[in-house]
């Protein structure tokens, strides 16, 4: 590894992982949809990651740079990388039972690939001259402080025990379902893939692609999944992504209290309930922020960023701060409020579609049956991400103290049709959270 290129142990605090990038999922998160989740999470995060698999294999980058569009998804990521917002995970090295490279660059990775795997195991098989230029420009930039490097053969060790574990809980789940629903000799094949002593994402790829599985199969989404949940322990972040189709999302991002789900409350009443509200602008002018807009409304959240560094510093917990939840929520929607502002002052033409902002502190409002106009973005500071499924071995001791005291709900509501605007730059629920999905429940 390059002494410039920053560590695991100093990642950012309150980070998140972009995880709607894995490149299984390109079909069902678009990219206008991917940009409104990368901006968002620019906006909230201090600092957002993505997974060197993600940018070498996901196509929506890849056509990006092709494109040449200055405002296009690569070029938004190379822009935040050079404000410090946005950073890399980089292997060590490429490995496989019968060989490894060495990794310093994302050349170095493609080429790799080129000897190690067929082209059924990508899921962009484009290859030529054109994705070299691809992998050479993005190493022009993704040097130094923007690249945290990693232990590829120990990231790849916690993937294979969250599959295994995954496969062997019988328990009624989204991936045991996905798992059963394959043809049974792909099952089969499936089976004897994670009894191997090795083996890592590409093989199930190429699994499902040689058995002409659709990419968007619930199968590839959960494996996919599984590889982007021990990504945000390697990264100690949340997981910010949602699928496109409500069900899985619901599967995948379960409240912590399921009785809760259950319970039916009105909209009046949980409104009432909210420790704050605020109206504001259409939020689907989002996906068309510039980074330099994003850049000069972060200036504007100074407070808000600092509170979520205190709220991961385990020396400032050591001592009592009964009010430091107030602090964070006021922060917060005066954050907030600047962002609508500034979206009202500078994008007139959606300033006829308002949305009302409720935010909760502590308390989790969960699924509001039959509310059609709301979708809630869930913020959980001041604790580490476990990269494991299911509790099941956790690499992170979670803060509980903290993570009590800063636990934030955001509930957005829009009249109907302006949520379907919404919802095509923008996930539909629960994307935000520190703590891990609950893939199988």
């Amino acid at each position: 590894m390059t002494e410039a290129s920053t560590q695991h142990s100093e990642n950012a605090p309150a980070s998140a992982l972009l995880g709607p990038s894995e490149p299984a999922w390109a079909n069902r998160v678009h990219e206008s949809r991917l940009t409104g989740i990368l901006n968002l999470s620019c906006l909230l995060s201090p600092v957002t990651y993505i997974s060197d698999n993600d940018i070498a294999d996901n196509r929506h980058f890849f056509s990006s740079f092709l494109a040449g569009d200055r405002l296009g998804i690569y070029q938004r990521l190379r822009l935040f990388a050079e404000m410090g917002i946005l950073r890399i995970l980089l292997r060590d090295q490429t490995y496989r039972p019968t060989a490894q490279y060495d990794i310093e660059t994302f050349t170095d990775v493609y080429k790799a690939w080129l000897e190690q795997d067929p082209i059924d195991a990508w899921m962009l098989q484009e290859v030529g001259p054109s994705r070299l230029d691809y992998f050479r420009n993005l190493d022009q930039w993704a040097t130094g402080t923007v690249l945290s490097r990693y232990s590829y053969r120990e990231l790849k060790m916690r993937f294979m025990e969250n599959v295994r574990s995954a496969s062997r809980l019988e328990i009624p789940s989204g991936y045991l379902d996905a798992i059963l629903a394959l043809p049974e000799e792909m099952r089969d094949d499936y089976y004897r893939l994670i009894d191997r002593e090795w083996f890592s994402l590409t093989d199930f790829i190429y699994l499902f692609q040689k058995g002409h599985l659709p990419s968007d199969h619930p199968a590839m989404f959960f494996q996919g999944l599984m590889n982007q949940v021990t990504f945000c322990g390697e990264a100690g972040s949340s997981l910010v992504g949602a699928d496109s189709d409500g069900s899985l999302e619901s599967e995948l991002w379960e409240p912590h209290n399921a009785q809760r789900e259950m319970t039916s409350v009105g909209l009046a009443e949980l409104i009432e309930r909210a420790d704050e509200v605020l109206d504001g602008p259409s939020l689907v002018v989002l996906s068309d922020l510039r980074p330099d807009e994003i850049a000069f409304l972060r200036a504007k959240g100074a407070a808000y960023f600092a509170l979520l560094n205190l709220a991961s510093d385990d020396e400032y917990w050591a001592r009592d701060h009964p009010h430091f939840g107030r602090q964070f929520v006021r922060a917060a929607v005066t954050y907030w409020a600047e962002v609508c502002q500034y979206i009202q002052s500078n994008y007139s033409a959606v300033v006829e579609n308002p949305t009302r902002l409720a935010v909760f502190l502590g308390y989790d409002p969960g699924v509001i049956t039959g509310v059609q106009s709301a979708f809630s973005l869930a913020l959980e500071a001041g604790s580490s991400t476990a990269g494991t499924i299911s509790g099941i071995n956790p690499l992170v001791e979670v803060s509980k103290k903290a993570l009590s005291m800063v636990k934030l709900r955001f509930l957005f509501l829009t009249p109907t049709e302006e949520l379907d605007r919404i919802r095509a730059v923008l996930p539909n629920k629960f994307w935000f959270r520190r703590s891990r999905p609950q893939v199988l429940r």
